[in-house]
C-alpha cells in the first residue's frame, strides 16, 4: 500500500512538472546569463516589434497566475516579495525578483511593484 501511494505521489509530481514545463515553453526567450551577470534590462529586452499586443496579454495572464497563491500552492510554490519559490524546504527560488521585474517589463505591465 505504501509503495502504491509513493508511486501515485510520483506520478502527480511528474504531472505538475510537465504542466510547469509546458507553461514555461510559451514564455519569450530570456537571456538568463545576462540576468545573472547583472546586464541592464534594456539590453535584454526584445524590440517591441517582436511581441504583439496578444503576446503581452498572454504574458500578463501568466504573470497573474504565477502571483496567484491558490494556483501556485497546487505546484508547491508561493509568490513572496516578488519571488516565486518552493513552499517546502529548501525553499529554493524558481523566479527571482529581478527576473520577475524583467517579465513584467516585457509584458508592459503597469503593476510593476513586485
Amino acid at each position: 500500500m505504501a509503495v502504491r501511494e509513493k508511486i501515485e505521489e510520483g506520478l502527480e509530481a511528474k504531472r505538475k512538472l510537465d504542466l510547469l514545463r509546458a507553461s514555461l515553453r510559451t514564455m519569450p526567450a530570456i537571456d538568463v546569463d545576462a540576468l545573472v551577470e547583472g546586464a541592464s534590462e534594456k539590453a535584454t529586452l526584445p524590440q517591441s516589434s517582436t511581441m504583439d499586443p496578444s503576446d503581452r496579454v498572454r504574458l500578463r495572464q501568466l504573470l497573474a497566475r504565477l502571483r496567484d497563491p491558490v494556483e501556485m500552492r497546487e505546484f508547491g510554490l508561493m509568490y513572496v516579495s516578488g519571488r516565486l519559490m518552493m513552499v517546502a524546504p529548501p525553499e529554493s527560488e524558481l523566479i527571482r525578483k529581478r527576473e520577475f521585474e524583467l517579465l513584467l517589463a516585457l509584458a508592459g505591465d503597469d503593476d510593476q511593484v513586485v
